[in-house]
């Protein structure tokens, strides 16, 4: 959870029955972020990334899957705006606001896309 105004913005992600249990694992005991298991389907684990969390990543073992940006989401980033607003436009945390203000536009999120995805990872991994 990421909270520096006070209202969380909930990470987490989707998974099905047919995910490996070590992933699940890693994901909530290494990583601590919460994992919701939805019913097998893209309708279905959509439907729980965009019902559960206000960043929601989902990937099915077909190769489905994209990430969900709520409203809060974008009301933590236009409210971290508001309270860097004046201060140095290249500091560290106006950087960060920055970059996280493009994550919605690098990825499909009606449909998912693995080319997308992918490079997303990429420019994360890249940082």
């Amino acid at each position: 959870h990421v909270d520096p105004t006070g209202s969380s913005v909930r990470c987490g992600v989707v998974q099905t029955a047919y995910a490996n249990g070590s992933s699940t694992a890693y994901l909530r005991d290494v990583v601590r972020t919460d994992v919701v298991v939805a019913r097998t389907g893209v309708k279905f684990v959509h439907a729980a990334a965009h019902d559960s969390f206000d960043v929601g990543v989902y990937f099915e073992a077909n190769g489905h899957g994209t990430v969900l940006f709520g409203p809060r989401f974008y009301d933590f980033v236009s409210s971290a705006e508001a309270r860097l607003r004046g201060s140095a436009r290249d500091d560290r945390a106006g950087l960060a606001l920055r970059r996280l203000r493009l994550l919605p536009a690098l990825v499909n999120q009606s449909v998912g896309d693995a080319m997308s995805d992918m490079l997303l990872v990429d420019a994360i991994l890249y940082l």
